[in-house]
């Protein structure tokens, strides 16, 4: 028995020095919680390096345009107007990628294989790309160039998407 009220004077000892630190701590910060804490950060990736573009641009024979939500796709299979294509991209930092499902895949080709995918965001706030990993993964993010948008402004006037 005496062990018994050992223990529990011990235990209440115990929750009541930490409920005492608890209370220090809150009433002696008179800072304002809301003036620390940060902006919360969008969600982003980072910008495709030059070296990597560069390696797209020098390789690329074809290139596929894959809308999902249309009855359609553009085929680009002259050399000389996929590497055009490749100047759609930018090194433009994307400030936040999740403000619309993708529309589509840019899909790159260099002698029937496959060197690059990009997934294709195109809305009223949001026109950028996201490119993917083998595996689907987004690794890297650029804004569409002034080319890009301009591309897709006449396709999508000349095609009505469903």
């Amino acid at each position: 028995m005496v062990q018994l009220y050992k223990f529990l004077i011990i235990g209440f000892l115990g929750l009541s020095t930490m409920f005492i630190s608890c209370n220090n701590d809150s009433s002696g910060n008179t800072k304002n919680a809301t003036s620390e804490t940060p902006a919360a950060a969008k969600a982003t990736f980072p910008t495709p390096p030059s070296s990597y573009l560069q390696d797209i641009y020098d390789r690329v024979d074809y290139i596929d345009f894959v809308f999902d939500k249309t009855n359609f796709s553009i085929s680009v299979s002259d050399p000389n107007d996929a590497k055009g294509n490749v100047r759609y991209l930018s090194q433009d930092a994307v400030a936040d990628i999740n403000c619309t499902p993708y529309m589509g895949r840019m899909y790159f080709s260099s002698e029937g294989v496959e060197i690059a995918v990009a997934q294709m965001h195109y809305s009223d706030n949001c026109k950028y790309f996201i490119f993917t990993d083998k595996y689907q993964r987004p690794k890297y993010a650029c804004l569409m160039s002034a080319a890009a948008l301009a591309f897709f402004e006449n396709i999508f006037k000349q095609v009505q998407v469903q």
